[in-house]
């Protein structure tokens, strides 16, 4: 069964999970679209929207693995970077081509804690950009 509140990139990464036919529709779509990231910038505090301009410093939330290795989440709706925070905390809104650029050279996880979500290492963001 589907979530009901599922966007339209929530159910293409779920269709490219199980079918890489969908696979380039989904990558397209996320370049497009806005992500959620755990974090704050200097502006955060005063609450709601922050446009952020070049040179802005972003405070990014890291989680390790099982194995111990280093993780960024993100996420594709704000519903499922709520469910899957530990606590209370801030968040930015950006777009997914800006999100990779600024952490080029990291590895990536999208939607982690929930159905689908998938892992993006450095030389797969290289190639999406």
């Amino acid at each position: 069964m589907h979530p009901i509140n599922e966007n339209k990139l929530e159910t293409l990464l779920r269709l490219a999970a199980d079918e890489p036919a969908h696979r380039p529709e989904f990558y397209n779509v996320l370049m497009a679209s806005e992500v959620f990231i755990l974090g704050n910038t200097c502006q955060s505090s005063t609450g709601g929207a922050v446009n952020l301009e070049a040179g802005d410093h972003i405070e990014i939330k890291h989680w390790q693995k099982q194995d111990g290795a280093q993780i960024i989440p993100f996420f594709t709706s704000l519903e499922l970077l709520q469910k899957a925070r530990e606590s209370e905390g801030t968040y930015v809104a950006l777009s997914a081509r800006s999100w990779f650029e600024m952490t080029l050279g990291a590895t990536l996880f999208i939607n982690p804690k929930s159905d689908y979500g998938k892992e993006f290492i450095p030389q797969e963001i290289e190639q999406l950009l």
